[in-house]
């Protein structure tokens, strides 16, 4: 009777010990799954990245073109501009700031500050930050100026152009670690109204 039982007992601890994993079984499954954790954290980050770059691209490019629209209206409907060259002979000048003398006679004034890489936009209320990321940085080397001025008579303005060359993740107030995104470079050119009106 008791060898029947250890008979049995042996007999169960035997099945039992077959249906558990080894020791090296254990090791092999928990390698597999960090290999399959990884990849799926590797292709995550890198769905992240992408979309935060490209979150960036549009951001900025709405900002930007919004700005160059409402620059070239304020150019339009404009009656005085700012500054003037520095001799009447001088038609064309690049210039860090534009002043704007709106119908209802106020100032505007618009200007690119390089310490802060902005745009600002300063009325009768105060300075605001208009578009953050300014560099004014070309691909070639070196920085450009914001905005171009054409003169008539060293006095009158005739044409206004604007050229912005902005860093989206300064934009967006985001870094990618190495993932940079080009900078953005926004181009707008208006003529004053009254120019035209009085055929200058």
């Amino acid at each position: 009777m008791q060898r029947g039982s250890n008979e049995l007992q042996r007999r169960w601890f035997d099945v039992n010990r077959t249906r558990g994993f080894s020791l090296v079984e254990l090791l092999i499954a928990l390698m597999l799954s960090s290999l399959l954790m990884t990849a799926v954290m590797v292709s995550l980050d890198s769905g992240f990245r992408a979309y935060r770059k490209s979150a960036e691209e549009v951001s900025t490019n709405v900002q930007g073109r919004i700005i160059i629209e409402r620059l070239q209206a304020l150019i339009r409907s404009g009656t005085d501009f700012g500054p003037l060259p520095a001799s009447p002979s001088d038609q064309v000048i690049q210039t860090t700031s534009l002043d704007i003398k709106m119908p209802e006679g106020d100032w505007i004034t618009v200007a690119w500050d390089a310490n802060a890489a902005q745009l600002t936009w300063t009325d009768t209320s105060g300075t605001l930050p208009l578009l953050e990321g300014v560099t004014q940085e070309l691909d070639a080397g070196g920085t450009m100026q914001p905005f171009r001025l054409n003169y008539s008579d060293g006095r009158w303005l005739m044409n206004a152009t604007v050229d912005l060359v902005v860093e989206p993740e300064l934009t967006a107030g985001l870094d990618l670690e190495g993932d940079s995104t080009p900078p953005l470079r926004f181009t707008g050119s208006a003529r004053p109204r009254i120019a035209a009106w009085e055929g200058r």
